[in-house]
């Protein structure tokens, strides 16, 4: 049996006493209203949508338009999910056997390790590291290695601490795994929101004739509810595996979704415009929040993506200063141990439009102790 998904556990256990969540990791979403008109629609468009069973695969025309967001994909290399969480357990049950090593760069979303770990107990944590502004040490990797380490999954750009890979480390990546014959897992759902454009880097999968690439609407196209995400991989033998899971899973996802996921894909150009322009906006009012509390915090400043991992100074435990500003000022933060263990962090989430207010009252709560 898995055991309990700390963030999600955490998420139902606290977020009802919040006002506002901080640690979100979403951008700012839409309205089904609102979507729609990015394409010149309106909610009529719905009305005649008849509710059948779509394709296992996906539809052809979402499938294309997801796969002209690599370099080198034609829809056959994109199956979709009923979101990545969906992709992501399909993968792991499919692919990891009990023999099998796999290694983890952490932190990360509980999930990514914690599946393969039900698979096989052969499971390494390569630790992305604070004091190296958490870019993970190639050389730690390669201590890790096994004769049997058959996967290796990354997160990039990462949740949560918004560190991206440089297209030359994802290059080095690429050929240690052809050197030694391990997968890549890549999480991608953050991709397309790296703050300047030397900082985007290829998809893995579009390096790699093995690797397996996740993502979905849920965080940089702000559309979580749709709950629509995807494989993308040139690996057809791999995709052929994982199609067979998946047909045990859901069958196919839900019509509407695919249809306004449909509109999502279509409208790229102006949903990612809305999400950097929150971004740009949020990401001063966090420097200058930071800047007055270096007693209380130290943080490497994201480099995409839309979270922080701030470390909290001085000797109050993690889950206790959760728990004080939420009773304080009605903010929810998650600690950094449900990413893995032991670390003295948060997570802050910077892309929903309530950034102001929220910093606000997180000040109010910090200054009650000074």
């Amino acid at each position: 049996m898995l055991p309990e998904f700390e963030i999600e556990h955490y998420y139902d256990a606290y977020s009802q006493e919040a006002e506002i969540d901080l640690s979100s990791s979403d951008c700012e979403t839409m309205s089904t209203e609102e979507l729609l008109a990015l394409q010149g629609l309106d909610t009529g468009a719905l009305n005649t949508m008849t509710l059948e069973y779509t394709s296992t695969l996906g539809s052809l025309e979402l499938r294309q338009l997801i796969a002209s967001r690599y370099d080198d994909l034609g829809a056959d290399n994109v199956l979709l999910f009923n979101s990545s969480g969906e992709a992501i357990y399909a993968i792991f049950t499919t692919l990891v056997d009990r023999n099998d090593h796999v290694i983890a760069h952490v932190p990360a979303y509980q999930s990514l390790y914690q599946v393969a770990r039900q698979q096989t107990q052969q499971l390494s944590f390569w630790h992305a590291r604070e004091a190296n502004d958490w870019q993970p040490d190639i050389h730690d990797l390669k201590r890790l290695l096994r004769p049997n380490t058959k996967y290796v999954v990354i997160n990039s750009p990462n949740n949560p601490t918004g560190h991206v890979f440089s297209q030359a480390f994802a290059s080095e990546l690429n050929s240690l795994a052809e050197q030694h014959g391990f997968v890549l897992i890549s999480d991608e759902l953050f991709r397309d929101l790296e703050f300047e454009p030397s900082l985007a880097s290829s998809s893995m999968c579009d390096l790699s004739d093995t690797a397996l690439s996740i993502s979905g609407l849920a965080k940089s196209y702000g559309l979580p509810g749709l709950r629509l995400g995807w494989l993308a991989t040139k690996n057809m033998n791999t995709y052929q595996k994982i199609l067979r899971m998946k047909r045990y899973l859901s069958r196919c996802v839900a019509t509407p979704s695919e249809f306004l996921a449909t509109i999502a894909l279509k409208s790229h150009a102006q949903i990612m415009a809305r999400s950097h322009s929150i971004l740009r906006q949020n990401l001063s009012l966090l420097d200058a929040f930071f800047g007055d509390y270096p007693d209380v915090f130290s943080v490497v400043p994201p480099q995409a993506g839309n979270t922080v991992f701030p470390h909290l100074l001085g000797d109050e435990d993690i889950d206790h200063f959760c728990c004080r500003i939420r009773s304080r000022s009605g903010l929810f933060l998650l600690p950094g141990h449900v990413f893995a263990p032991h670390y003295r962090n948060f997570r802050l989430g910077f892309a929903h439009a309530d950034m102001s207010k929220a910093l606000v009252q997180l000040r109010m709560a910090l200054d009650d102790d000074s």
